[in-house]
């Protein structure tokens, strides 16, 4: 079988010609991933690879989930910054393929994960993340997160760029924080990757706590 380093260095090249312009950037990314893929056992089944991070089984189709994957360095300074306890409740909106959630649930052995995923396909992905690894403190949201409750136009991409869009065909009910909150109790710590949504969402609910 074809590495996945090799196959997802070709994709880099041809999806995203336009970073080499920015120095450093397609050298520093490649000797990321060529350091973290070398001696990792790579599975490829059901249409995703498949290998560890971190004692986290993670699924990837492309080179944005890999890079993804990355962020989650930043857990541990998360975890440190704002002392999570082990029964701490956390909201990620944009749960995306799962690692981050899954790494975080784990962290989190008396607490518990709510995900907001929109996307049928990342919702997919991330349920089989969460089932690869056990995961059973993670409960998953399908509404897009707003600032209001309301109905909105949900553009799918099957990837981390799926957003709200007026352009958008599918309609989705929204939900909010204090929706959530009201549902699972208070959240101790809130992450969002939501692409550029936040600049709706957090105004509102820091408005009213």
């Amino acid at each position: 079988m074809k590495s996945l380093s090799k196959t997802i260095f070709q994709l880099y090249d041809r999806v995203f010609p336009y970073l080499k312009n920015i120095r450093g950037t397609t050298r520093l990314h490649r000797k990321l991933l060529k350091n973290w893929l070398d001696g990792k056992e790579i599975k490829f089944e059901e249409n995703y690879y498949s290998t560890d991070y971190r004692g986290t089984e993670i699924l990837a189709k492309s080179f944005s989930d890999l890079e993804d994957v990355y962020r989650e360095n930043l857990i541990d300074s998360y975890l440190y910054q704002h002392n999570l306890e082990p029964d701490n409740r956390v909201l990620v909106a944009g749960a995306y393929p799962g690692a981050f959630v899954t790494y975080l649930s784990k962290n989190l052995p008396k607490g518990e994960v709510i995900a907001v995923e929109p996307d049928e396909d990342n919702r997919k992905r991330l349920e089989k993340t969460l089932d690869l690894n056990n995961v059973e403190n993670v409960k998953i949201v399908e509404n897009p997160i707003y600032s209001t409750e309301t109905t909105i136009n949900f553009s799918e991409k099957g990837n981390h760029a799926s957003r709200i869009s007026k352009e958008a065909k599918e309609e989705k009910n929204t939900t909010t924080i204090d929706k959530l909150a009201e549902s699972y109790g208070e959240f101790d710590l809130i992450t969002m990757d939501i692409e550029g949504a936040e600049a709706k969402v957090l105004p509102e609910y820091l408005s009213t706590n």
